[in-house]
């Protein structure tokens, strides 16, 4: 997930830092939406012979999508007040 974000973070800071934050967290989103998929459907579902696993992988999809939202739109907001009160990656700590 981190060298997912990193990458499109890469790629799009020229253009907008806020935008380029947000692409990044969802790009780290959808990554772990295809690891929690991959595990259910493979580990769960075809290595361990566990029934239901397949379908349940299918529908816990919107499930694990929004989770993956809500991490998006807390990280925003914390990044917001945290800037607006000096701290921020880019400058550090102001006192």
């Amino acid at each position: 997930m981190v060298t997912t974000a990193l990458a499109v973070h890469r790629l799009t800071a020229r253009r907008s830092l806020r935008l380029s934050h947000i692409l990044s967290a969802i790009a780290a989103e959808l990554v772990m939406i295809l690891g929690y998929f991959t595990y259910e459907f493979l580990i769960l579902g075809l290595c361990l012979g566990i029934e239901g696993y397949g379908i349940s992988a299918i529908l816990n999809i919107p499930f694990n999508a929004v989770q993956g939202l809500v991490g998006i739109l807390l990280a925003v907001f914390l990044y917001e007040i945290l800037s607006r009160a000096g701290i921020s990656p880019e400058k550090g700590f102001h006192t």
